[in-house]
């Protein structure tokens, strides 16, 4: 099982002496244990009354759920907790929320954002109310997370398009698109990113692209056409540069209180160069937002070298650091809500990304039956496709999983290793009238990984497709197809539903 009861060799206090436990719940590739086991060793510091447990969001831990329940707690999680469930405690989980939903908590906080709305037959925009130009934005989370469907726009072309006649692949199919007001950062955009932990800022970056935005007095076609998000520029084509501009700082913590019950976000705010005014254009709940340790920006982390590892890191510099009166406010933050009667905790139990289509699996979960028919733990029947040898360890080429996400649904694990082209994410045909592509989540040097929310309609045409192939694209833009047994897939799905 893998799941440490304490934090790590020489982290929990004495058991009698223990009044509260913490449980600090990860994402397997989204935080490290060392960066975790750090925390829990200055929490222990600040608070000898506290134990904290970690565990992995992916699995059970029912022997770590048993202990953790024994005394009043605290249930952390960055991410969403598909499958651990705690028994008792006040639980603090991150969640995607979707961007139209994020604008009218954060008016209402008085944090400026962009003038928004959801595009509707009926919408009609003023440019003198608007601006000349507006960025068209889909809601779809889960095909939208590399910049797929931003659009700059003038004003006066825009125009509502049914979903079914936007192209195969575009987001607008899978969800509404919004309007934006365009906040115009310059010749170059430029982006801050400022995370925060219960509210108390972790570091602040600023992405400043290599390459001058497309030039505003340009044709229709070529403005429409130009990259307008960051997520959609390669990472050596930008400049990441830590700062701490204290305007920005205090903006992203007003957008931290303006939605409560996240523990960690990653606010983008964009700065008008006409004016110099801050808006908040997004945050980012999900989870996957916490790169001092993520599978995320390995290869970025790789890239920008050691000189960048420690200025990005401070959970590894306090590692270092003899106890003291000046502690690191994300320790403090779980301390001070542990210590408050374990604050109203909020749980977000927001879906992250979901396939209304059917797609095909490479492993099967077939929940394993004990002689008297009862269940025990899932097995897994994989059939992730390798090379002819690999070596001994090495990971398989690609990998699908099916598992439980603990609340009857079930959710669909691909895995790949690196060298594909992450804007074009996987193609997957296995029954739709058309292949859908599914966005990786994160590359890096472990392998890229999609993940997604199974619907029910999806399940039930994947379970009576008769083939299912996974097409992936390495760098030179050649697609490389899988053909997927399916096998015994519709049994094993029924069996997941049960």
């Amino acid at each position: 099982m893998h799941s440490l009861r304490a934090a790590g060799r020489g982290v929990a206090p004495p058991i009698a002496n223990i009044e509260r436990n913490l449980v600090l719940a990860y994402h397997p590739g989204w935080q490290s244990l060392e960066d975790l086991n750090a925390i829990a060793r200055h929490v222990s510091d600040i608070d000898s009354t506290i134990r904290t447990f970690i565990v992995p969001t992916t699995h059970r831990n029912p022997v770590t759920r048993k202990h953790a329940a024994q005394r009043p707690a605290l249930i952390v999680s960055p991410g969403q907790m598909r499958v651990f469930r705690p028994l008792r405690g006040n639980v603090y989980q991150g969640g995607s929320i979707a961007k139209v939903e994020q604008v009218r908590p954060l008016e209402k906080a008085g944090v400026p954002v962009p003038r928004t709305e959801i595009l509707t037959p009926d919408l009609r925009l003023d440019p003198q109310t608007w601006g000349e130009f507006v960025i068209l934005k889909p809601t779809d989370i889960a095909t939208s997370s590399r910049g797929l469907g931003i659009q700059l726009m003038r004003t006066n072309r825009v125009r509502y398009i049914p979903p079914d006649q936007y192209p195969s692949r575009h987001p607008g199919r899978y969800g509404p698109m919004i309007v934006q007001q365009f906040v115009d950062t310059g010749e170059y955009f430029m982006a801050h990113r400022v995370l925060t932990f219960f509210g108390e800022p972790l570091y602040m970056q600023i992405n400043r692209v290599h390459d001058k935005r497309v030039d505003l007095r340009a044709t229709d076609a070529e403005i429409e056409a130009a990259p307008i998000a960051t997520q959609a520029v390669d990472d050596s084509k930008q400049d990441r540069v830590l700062s701490a501009e204290p305007e920005v700082i205090a903006l992203a913590r007003a957008a931290h209180a303006a939605l409560p019950g996240l523990p960690l976000k990653g606010t983008d705010v964009l700065r008008e160069a006409s004016s110099g005014k801050l808006y908040v254009i997004e945050m980012n709940c999900g989870g996957n937002t916490w790169h001092f340790s993520s599978r995320h920006l390995a290869e970025l982390r790789a890239m920008l070298g050691p000189e960048y590892e420690p200025a990005a890191s401070p959970v590894r510099r306090l590692a270092h650091r003899r106890p003291g009166p000046r502690r690191k406010d994300y320790c403090r933050g779980c301390v001070k809500a542990a210590n408050a009667g374990l604050l109203p905790g909020i749980s977000q139990g927001r879906a992250s990304r979901s396939l209304r289509r059917p797609t095909s699996g490479s492993t099967h979960v077939l929940p394993r039956r004990s002689p008297g028919g009862g269940r025990t733990r899932p097995c897994r029947r994989r059939h992730g496709k390798r090379p002819p040898s690999p070596g001994k360890g090495r990971a398989p080429v690609f990998l699908w999983r099916i598992v439980q996400d603990g609340k009857g649904g079930l959710v669909g694990v691909w895995q790949t290793r690196t060298g594909v082209l992450v804007n074009r994410g996987i193609l997957l045909d296995a029954g739709t009238p058309q292949p859908i592509a599914i966005p990786f989540e994160y590359c890096g040097q472990g392998g890229c990984e999609a993940t997604g929310n199974l619907a029910s309609d999806f399940l039930e045409s994947l379970g009576k497709a008769q083939k299912a192939s996974a097409t992936i694209f390495g760098r030179n833009g050649k697609g490389l197809t899988f053909q997927l047994s399916v096998k015994g897939l519709g049994d094993g799905l029924a069996e997941l539903k049960k």
